[in-house]
């Protein structure tokens, strides 16, 4: 398997331990709607997290699994019509629910300061959010 991104370019063995889940990403960035796994990937834990949400965590944890790059702090905040500082609570928030479900936070970030903060999730907790939130909707 050859793989190159931007100017660097990777040979892997199609028989390393790693090639099954590179495919399986590249499928699901592809064309996430089209993952023949989505089934088996779903995530019970976030499905037990999200029967114990209310509205402003669903509605944050949905809006970052739109975005499978991430998302910056300030435009999600802006499509939530949240400031920074509702932000942050509703993300401490979620963190407070989870510990004490004793479940993974769904949502991780990186960057330090607001201008560089970005939202974002593994691919299997994004199709399972999205799922729920659209059986909510639906």
């Amino acid at each position: 398997m050859r793989i190159t991104h931007g100017r660097q370019k990777f040979v892997i063995s199609n028989k390393g331990p790693y090639t099954d889940a590179i495919m399986l990403l590249v499928r699901a960035a592809a064309d996430p709607a089209a993952s023949p796994d989505t089934a088996a990937t779903e995530r019970n834990d976030v499905k037990v997290l999200w029967r114990s949400l209310r509205g402003p965590h669903k509605r944050f944890l949905a809006k970052v699994a739109e975005y499978p790059a991430g998302i910056s702090q300030g435009d999600l905040g802006t499509k939530l019509g949240l400031d920074w500082k509702e932000l942050r609570g509703v993300h401490n928030g979620l963190a407070r629910i989870c510990e004490g479900q004793k479940i993974e936070k769904p949502v991780k970030t990186s960057g330090y300061n607001a201008e560089n903060r970005v939202y974002h999730m593994l691919p299997d907790v994004a199709r399972t959010v999205l799922k729920l939130n659209k059986k909510d909707a639906g």
